[in-house]
């Protein structure tokens, strides 16, 4: 049996490659929005945690209260941002995730083309077997009805 070769190997190495390239970028993009987020979830932590120590204390100093007022904006800035990088970072993630899915489908386009010439090679194959056997058979018959004759 021949060993099967595929013409357009080379592109599909070369799809392979791009696919994972889209798919490091797609990653990269949703892990800085991911980031974000959890900046976002300490900072409300924080916020948690400054609203509990006011719980505790009933009585407040103007130092405290604009040292607290200043700390509650210092958050809500940073929150603000935070979200606002995300919203920016969208547009990337939704552009990434068309490039990736692209690049998947010019890949999986190229490994449905080698898939079925991958059949046909072994059908060519299974045909060229049975005409080896079907020449044997007949060498074989050939040389029975030879020495039996």
């Amino acid at each position: 049996m021949s060993k099967f070769r595929f013409s357009l190997e080379k592109v599909l190495d070369f799809r392979k490659r791009e696919e994972d390239k889209q798919k490091n970028e797609l990653a990269k993009v949703q892990g800085k929005i991911n980031r974000q987020y959890a900046i976002i979830n300490e900072l409300n932590y924080r916020r948690g945690t400054l609203i509990r120590k006011d719980e505790v204390k009933s009585l407040y100093t103007v130092a405290e209260v604009v040292l607290k007022k200043m700390q509650f904006s210092g958050i809500d800035s940073r929150m603000t941002g935070s979200r606002r990088r995300i919203r920016s970072m969208e547009f990337e993630l939704e552009q990434a995730k068309i490039r990736y899915t692209k690049a998947r489908k010019e890949k999986m386009a190229i490994e449905k083309v080698k898939e079925k010439k991958y059949k046909e090679f072994l059908k060519q194959e299974q045909i060229r077997e049975i005409k080896e056997l079907s020449e044997i058979a007949e060498q074989i018959h050939y040389r029975n009805n030879k020495n039996n004759g």
